[in-house]
């Protein structure tokens, strides 16, 4: 029976690491590319901030009637948009670092913190430490910059008690309501759909381990 077979468990265990591995680098790849995406939309407004406050507002109006599914492109989040692109003017230091966060973490950072160097300091923090935007809103109120940054040769107990980067910033990611509206935006997908092919590739996966693996069948979910 394989629910007794040490061999089948190692394979099941590998196969999970390999997906949750995969899943979160494809992600993260995402979330890059939406956060740059947002940086270079700012720059087209700032670029044509002429046309007055109305000019966001009609905007917003325009790309949800071509885009009706879309949610990031509200005239609240161009106006973050255009202030992204007015913060962070440093290219480079926007692709290392700025666009491994998620968006609320961005946006949160921006409101919370005016001054260059302390911003990308918890730019910088989040990024090592894996916060998501509760923990950096607690970091930020409680004045971590001025405690830590500031105090030469400081003892911290962050490694014991910060959770890891691959921990609650993954998760935050993998709930970021923007990136999977922007992916499927164009498309007529149903959650059900892309379970249903997710599946049947995980089925082939294990079909190519061999005719000693018994395929028993079982309801497959990826829901969080």
């Amino acid at each position: 029976m394989l629910e007794n077979n040490n061999k089948y468990f190692e394979v099941l265990n590998d196969i999970k690491k390999t997906l949750i591995t995969t899943r979160n680098k494809i992600v993260v790849n995402a979330n890059k590319d939406l956060i740059l995406m947002y940086y270079n939309i700012g720059l087209k407004l700032i670029k044509n901030n002429k046309w007055g406050s109305s000019f966001i507002d009609t905007l917003a109006k325009d790309l949800k009637i071509e885009f009706p599914t879309l949610k990031g492109m509200s005239a609240r989040n161009l106006r973050y948009m255009q202030k992204f692109a007015t913060v962070f003017d440093n290219d480079e230091f926007l692709q290392h670092d700025v666009a491994k966060l998620p968006w609320s973490s961005v946006t949160t950072i921006m409101d919370k913190v005016k001054d260059k160097k302390q911003r990308n300091w918890y730019i910088k923090e989040s990024i090592q430490n894996g916060w998501a935007r509760p923990v950096i809103l607690n970091q930020i109120a409680s004045k971590l910059y001025e405690r830590q940054a500031l105090s030469e040769n400081k003892t911290t107990n962050f490694d014991e008690t910060l959770p890891s980067p691959n921990n609650e910033q993954a998760k935050e990611l993998l709930k970021n309501p923007y990136i999977f509206d922007f992916i499927t935006a164009d498309r007529d997908l149903k959650e059900l759909d892309i379970e249903r092919e997710l599946t049947n590739n995980i089925t082939k996966l294990l079909l190519e381990l061999g005719n000693w693996f018994c395929i028993r069948r079982k309801a497959i979910s990826f829901r969080n």
